[in-house]
């Protein structure tokens, strides 16, 4: 199945959290061919956080874990990477959709 995401295909990494407390869980390919991408806090403190994804994402939403939109996120290109805000609540399980057809 070829990838209708380019800036997925030929990333060696992926995604990287600004912040530390961050813990990557989970990714997985979303019918419509979005990505869906978990992470968790482990600091306990509410803040925006960063992640900083390899090339262009066109759009992200922050969801709840059953699919049920909370908002759309903040996505900015800076070279070749994306960069998308996303506030943290502390403890929170966290799941970002990101591109394929919105």
């Amino acid at each position: 199945m070829r990838s209708t995401m380019p800036w997925c295909r030929s990333a060696v990494t992926l995604m990287k959290a600004a912040c530390e407390n961050l813990i990557f869980s989970s990714l997985r390919r979303l019918d419509g061919g979005a990505l869906c991408l978990r992470v968790f806090d482990t600091g306990g403190n509410p803040r925006e956080a960063t992640l900083k994804l390899a090339g262009a994402v066109p759009w992200a939403r922050k969801t709840r874990i059953d699919g049920t939109v909370i908002r759309e996120l903040s996505v900015t290109l800076q070279g070749k990477e994306t960069r998308v805000q996303v506030p943290v609540d502390p403890w929170e399980i966290i799941t970002v959709e990101l591109g394929g057809n919105p």
